[in-house]
């Protein structure tokens, strides 16, 4: 084994275990939650995210471009308490369901594997050639739900409300419903017109739920 495999291979092991960990601390969606210890979040996750960085980060500049496309910091939250905290309550407010990291962990599962072959097949450089997006899934998909609100512009409300309608009155051809979330916003003043972005997602993910219980079973999450 040389020592990139090696590399690879304890990242690779670094990661399941904080993976666990993280599921372990998820937030409650109960909202009656503030006496959790998980309000802060756990040293034990700061100092692993801390350490999955700098694993990250020695295998080079391809290796962290490609794992960030695909939901590196998304799964990799926080290094600290204030952070963690912002974290938390999206996670709450946003109803966020585990199924997402799920899906990004699978991803960076596979992305491993790439990784190892490369190393095991003596042509790491190739894999130092791949762009960010080769073979990969963004995860600009689950984007809306941890950005932050942008600022709220009734101007572009409005002419949001005359495309639409004018889009309903128009003839078109019947299509397959489309999963990709153009716009959603969270800002109180008009969020109930957008609450139903985030239903529409949820039911989405649940779609895969019993497919996602078994990939979690086969990768030892409980």
């Amino acid at each position: 084994m040389n020592d990139i495999e090696s590399k690879i291979d304890e990242f690779k092991e670094h990661s399941d275990s904080y993976f666990k960990l993280l599921m372990e601390n998820y937030p409650k969606q109960s909202g009656a939650d503030w006496e959790d210890a998980g309000l802060f979040g756990s040293q034990e996750l700061y100092e692993r995210t801390i350490e999955a960085q700098m694993m990250l980060a020695r295998l080079g500049e391809t290796a962290v471009s490609r794992m960030m496309y695909i939901g590196f910091d998304f799964l990799y939250p926080s290094h600290n308490p204030v952070d963690w905290y912002d974290w938390r309550e999206k996670i709450l407010t946003r109803k966020v369901p585990t199924s997402i990291f799920l899906s990004i962990g699978l991803r960076i599962d596979s992305e491993f594997k790439r990784m190892s072959l490369h190393a095991q097949g003596g042509c790491w450089e190739a894999y130092c050639l791949l762009s960010e997006s080769e073979f990969s899934v963004s995860k600009e998909r689950y984007r809306v739900y941890f950005s932050d609100a942008p600022a709220y512009d009734a101007a572009e409300e409005a002419r949001d409300d005359v495309r639409s309608k004018s889009s309903e009155e128009t003839p078109r051809e019947e299509t397959a419903p489309s999963v990709v979330i153009e716009k959603a916003f969270f800002n109180d003043n008009f969020a109930h017109r957008k609450v139903d972005h985030i239903d529409r997602m949820e039911k989405h993910v649940s779609i895969w739920s019993n497919t996602l219980s078994i990939a979690a079973r086969v990768l030892g999450i409980k």
